[in-house]
């Protein structure tokens, strides 16, 4: 179609233009012109950083890929510097959603590495696998689990806002449907012992309040193996759950963790926790003692 095809054109220009206020203003602008009497397409192939693309450009972190090229660009910075820094990393990229962090790294890292996506929403996860299907060869494993604390299954509520389905979780929330889904869970610590995947030497972990779980999960790992994490804390997710604002910071602190925040500029630096940090929406950075 002409206005799919001008929505590429007018994307890829908006991905060589630098950020400036007002850009994503601008980018809905033209989104909504392009398409007035209805949704924009849902499956928009694009090549990105050498990679291939099906995006649904209703929701959010696709509409970001199509526009700016990147999803959480300070996050991929800093996964991309980590995983350069060691042998043959393995990456777990923990709330994967459709693989914006996890075929972005894997294109970037050096040679050898592997990355173990963990997606539960069958829908999210359908994406995934379709994204992977389009770059076949990319070290990427994906698998359809929530890692949680305990093996087994659990009801996983779809995020209810069409324009972002990465919201979905394992409790039912303002923003999740009523209607839960079956989804199997596993332990970190279980899945490593069996062999099915291997021990990571780094961690993004992004499971809308449920990171808790997912450490609890991994504690001998944790402990054993030292991987270092980028753990979201969202005040609004712990909230809801009944847990203090510095619960996540804490509970990586008793790990024998050192943790700082990640700063959201592009370039991904880390710099100490301030006032107020964990009454917003932050990455937590996440170091074992031995780690400079």
């Amino acid at each position: 179609m002409i206005r799919d095809l001008m929505l590429r054109r007018l994307a890829d220009l908006s991905r060589r233009l630098p950020i400036f206020r007002g850009k994503g203003r601008l980018q809905r602008t033209i989104s909504r012109a392009l398409y007035p009497q209805g949704d924009p397409p849902r499956a928009l192939e694009v090549e990105l950083d050498g990679l291939r693309w099906e995006l649904d450009v209703r929701e959010l972190i696709q509409f970001r890929l199509l526009w700016d090229g990147t999803h959480e660009p300070h996050v991929l910075a800093w996964l991309t510097r980590e995983l350069a820094q060691r042998p043959h990393p393995v990456l777990w990229d923990v709330g994967a959603n459709i693989g914006a962090m996890s075929l972005f790294a894997a294109r970037r890292a050096p040679a050898g590495a592997r990355v173990e996506s963990f997606e539960p929403s069958p829908r999210v996860h359908a994406r995934l696998a379709r994204q992977l299907a389009l770059n076949p060869g990319l070290p990427v494993r994906a698998h359809r689990l929530a890692l949680s604390d305990r093996a087994g299954t659990a009801d996983f509520h779809e995020s209810a806002e069409v324009s972002n389905g990465g919201l979905g979780t394992l409790y039912a929330a303002p923003n999740t449907v009523a209607l839960a889904t079956a989804v199997e869970t596993a332990r970190g610590d279980d899945l490593i012992a069996s062999g099915l995947v291997p021990p990571p030497d780094v961690m993004k972990i992004d499971v809308e309040g449920f990171e808790p779980e997912v450490l609890d999960g991994l504690a001998s790992t944790l402990a054993t193996h030292h991987p270092v994490l980028c753990v979201e804390s969202s005040a609004y997710r712990l909230d809801s759950r009944g847990l203090p604002r510095d619960h996540i910071a804490k509970r990586l602190e008793a790990l024998g963790y050192r943790v700082t925040v990640l700063a959201g500029d592009r370039a991904g630096e880390e710099r100490a926790l301030r006032a107020g940090d964990l009454d917003g929406n932050h990455d937590l950075i996440a170091r074992p003692p031995h780690e400079p």
